[in-house]
């Protein structure tokens, strides 16, 4: 795990010394995003809902990092055994998503006021349990989106991803795939 901390690591710093010609200012964005998050093989846990919030500063025209925060829940599931009845897992799930990201754009240039940009992203972080007793997870969430300018000057965009959200706790993983739904504000 320490190896693979430095290697991703110097990697995105090395992103960040690679500046390569960008016709618009270096753009910084802020914005809200609804979430809903689908388990994949989950027993205990039903569909979940997430709330975050974003920020993120362009290095070039095909790259960009940031950070994000916010608050995920999952609600408990009823279980029906054959001969036995239903049996309820119990509360629902809360965590507070703290994740960095790298952002790469398929599309070789800054957007226009009509295009839309295709990426993915690689978010990584740690889950903060919100329940007693719940501790700290590391977390990754990659995935592929879509940005959509919505408003004049390309300033205010519609930003859509999907992709694998997992939390990994000691000797289990909470695996779903999420669907994002977020807008993006230009902010400077």
């Amino acid at each position: 795990m320490k190896r693979f901390t430095i290697v991703l690591l110097v990697l995105v710093l090395g992103l960040c010394a690679v500046n390569t010609s960008y016709a618009q200012a270096h753009r910084m964005w802020a914005g809200p995003a609804v979430g809903l998050n689908i388990p994949l093989g989950s027993d205990f846990y039903g569909v979940g809902f997430s709330f975050t919030g974003r920020f993120q500063y362009d290095i070039n025209a095909m790259m960009a990092v940031g950070g994000e925060v916010g608050y995920a829940t999952w609600s408990g599931k009823d279980i029906t055994i054959p001969g036995f009845g239903t049996v309820s897992t119990g509360t629902s799930f809360g965590a507070v998503p703290i994740n960095v990201f790298a952002k790469y754009y398929f599309m070789p240039s800054p957007p226009s006021i009509t295009s839309m940009r295709w990426y993915g992203i690689l978010p990584l972080g740690v889950a903060i349990g919100t329940s007693t007793g719940a501790g700290t997870s590391f977390q990754i969430a990659p995935g592929i989106g879509i940005e959509y300018p919505i408003a004049a000057g390309g300033r205010t965009q519609l930003d859509a991803s999907v992709g694998y959200y997992g939390v990994f706790a000691s000797g289990s993983t909470l695996s779903n795939i999420y669907i994002r739904v977020g807008a993006n504000f230009a902010i400077n």
